[in-house]
């Protein structure tokens, strides 16, 4: 069972958040942030450290995505802690859909081509950031960002946070569509990031899945 709590008003949306613990839920309190489309166009695009290249996304590359998907994601939570086996085995099992990733009603590949970017270093991808468009064009929002702990402090995330938001924006920009993007609420590393590119909290929420084994 998974759910979403929206922790904004009404309060006792709140109080739910606080009481599935107690039922046996696995909660993820989340906070999500949101930019107006004119952001990017302030934002100067860093340069990678040297060794380090851009790897947009190609249906070759897929291995490679693949690779960084099952192997940085479990290493997610901003202080560099692993998941637990339990999780890192629910985790990999979001690669058995990994080549239909995110859905898309047409042009899979050629948007997948035009948004989703790794980093490259010694022939393994280090980081990445996987991006979609919502409501209707709407909503550019990057999904997941992620970059492999032994490569913090490089600037990677801020790259590929700036290189898809203006790939995003290039591609699929509208006068009324907004960035958006979220991290969970423990990952202080995340979250100031986001605060110095210029986003602005927007919602805050609680993920939790309950298992029934």
């Amino acid at each position: 069972i998974d759910l979403t709590v929206d922790e904004g008003v009404p309060s006792h949306c709140a109080w739910l958040g606080a009481l599935l613990p107690e039922l046996g839920f696995h909660v993820v309190p989340r906070i999500e942030f949101r930019a107006d489309h004119s952001l990017v166009d302030n934002l100067v695009l860093p340069d990678l450290p040297p060794d380090y290249l851009p790897l947009p996304y190609q249906e070759s590359h897929f291995d490679l995505f693949a690779d960084a998907f099952t192997r940085i994601a479990p290493a997610a939570g901003g202080n560099g802690e692993l998941y637990d086996p339990e999780k890192i085995s629910i985790k990999s099992k979001e690669l058995e859909p990994f080549n239909s990733f995110y859905a898309y009603e047409e042009s899979t590949v050629e948007l997948r081509k035009n948004i989703w970017m790794g980093v490259l270093h010694n022939q393994e991808i280090v980081g990445y950031s996987f991006c979609d468009i919502w409501r209707k064009g709407r909503q550019m929002i990057i999904l997941e960002l992620a970059v492999a702990h032994e490569h913090w402090g490089k600037g990677i995330g801020r790259y590929l946070t700036t290189r898809c938001m203006q790939n995003m924006k290039s591609h699929y920009g509208r006068p009324d569509s907004y960035f958006s993007i979220g991290t969970q609420r423990d990952n202080i590393r995340a979250r100031d990031l986001y605060y110095r590119l210029g986003f602005s909290r927007d919602t805050l929420s609680t993920r939790a899945s309950y298992s029934l084994k």
